[in-house]
């Protein structure tokens, strides 16, 4: 199987870029892994160190169509590029955004990845694909009452889902193509002007999302690809835990551990140089080298599902940091005093991590799949048994592997 990721040229992609492959190889997931840049070629590559760390693919991007300046053109763009140029051959794909790391593998078995089936994360957020997006741009699709397997249920006209993308090889590259076909329309609409454009926005039943985001359930419900919905695949900072063993981790939002008054936001670090050396400030407001350091995971009160939280809010910034050591300081710095005590400081807390979360399972006796969200004392099983399900004797037991 092959996995990969779509980025532009930013610095902040850059680092974002080694924390994903340096999980990718901690968490053991199976096959290649390659990093799919739109870039402009004006720029010089070749000083760009971190472009040959991990598998590279570069083509030149795509973030203006007409008078559209839009970023995320990019992602659809420089997949379909990769497919119809690059031709893999492996027999599964499965499709991240930047912003992940992996916590651990995912498996086509587990996940019922075949021929016309994928997987991907239920996202409620793109209802209107159901009823505007689909009546008024796409009539030739019809619904369907067939299965429950996928958001919203039966009656859908596409499955409401999200990234991860997760494909066999005989629908991958027919799906990413339109993919890429219907981020157009769906784009024009969005921003169509007119009073009549304004209109038919008003027609939708919540916000629309970016635009490849809708794009992407209907290019495979237009080449007759279903979906496997999953609701706990994906763990996203500042939302909920509901079970502790996501395969990735997602964090567009700050990553905070509130028992400590700990908290870190990528936005934050947009100009980072993971190229710079020590001497490290290690701080908020540091500039380059590594991110200031996680709380360590020895000092965590918490239990059960709040435990589990507060490890995988940490353990995003410890991947950064220990990828950024050993893919590039380690290698690329000068041998100083700081440099192996920062980064002997982040190894630390990655071994912290694998010992707490050790704990854990022992405390839930091999079964993270079910936790309870809050702590045995804020349950209440006869209102919300949902986020106390351990509590509440609604586990199906399942072994962790």
């Amino acid at each position: 199987m092959h996995t990969v990721f779509m980025s532009g040229c930013d610095k902040w992609q850059d680092w974002e870029a080694i924390g994903l492959y340096w999980s990718f190889i901690r968490a053991g997931q199976p096959g290649e892994i390659t990093r799919l840049i739109g870039c402009d070629f004006g720029r010089d590559l070749i000083h760009r160190k971190v472009f040959w760390v991990m598998p590279t693919w570069v083509t030149p991007g795509v973030q203006r169509v007409g008078d559209d300046d839009y970023l995320i053109y990019n992602k659809p763009w420089v997949l379909k590029q990769w497919f119809v140029k690059a031709k893999p051959v492996q027999d599964y794909y499965l499709v991240l955004d930047s912003d992940m790391t992996i916590h651990r593998p995912f498996l086509p078995t587990e996940l019922q990845v075949g021929p016309g089936w994928a997987a991907a994360e239920n996202i409620w957020y793109l209802q209107d694909m159901n009823n505007v997006l689909a009546g008024e741009l796409f009539p030739e699709l019809t619904e369907r009452f067939d299965d429950w397997l996928a958001h919203p249920g039966p009656g859908r006209v596409a499955d409401e889902v999200a990234e991860f993308y997760f494909l066999h090889r005989e629908d991958a590259g027919r799906v990413a193509k339109l993919y890429w076909e219907y981020t157009l329309p769906i784009r024009k609409f969005m921003i169509d002007p007119s009073e009549e454009g304004k209109l038919r926005r008003n027609k939708t039943t919540g916000d629309i999302w970016v635009s490849e985001t809708h794009a992407y359930p209907i290019a495979a419900a237009a080449s007759g690809v279903r979906h496997h919905g999953y609701n706990n695949s994906m763990f996203h900072t500042a939302h909920p835990i509901y079970d502790a063993a996501p395969n990735a981790l997602h964090y567009p939002w700050p990553a905070e551990v509130d028992a400590l008054g700990w908290s870190w936001y990528k936005h934050d670090y947009h100009d980072f140089d993971l190229n710079k050396c020590p001497p490290w400030s290690n701080t908020r407001k540091s500039t380059g080298g590594l991110f200031p350091h996680p709380p360590l995971p020895s000092l965590l009160q918490s239990k059960g599902g709040q435990l589990a939280r507060d490890l995988l809010n940490i353990e995003i910034v410890a991947m950064l940091n220990q990828g950024l050591c050993h893919f590039h300081h380690l290698k690329f710095c000068p041998k100083s005093e700081d440099l192996l005590e920062q980064c002997g400081k982040a190894d630390q807390v990655m071994a912290e991590l694998e010992e707490r979360w050790a704990e854990l399972k022992m405390e839930v006796k091999g079964d993270l799949f079910c936790i309870d969200a809050y702590g045995q004392e804020d349950c209440d099983c006869e209102t919300d048994p949902g986020n106390c399900r351990r509590t509440c004797g609604l586990c199906t037991p399942r072994e962790y592997p």
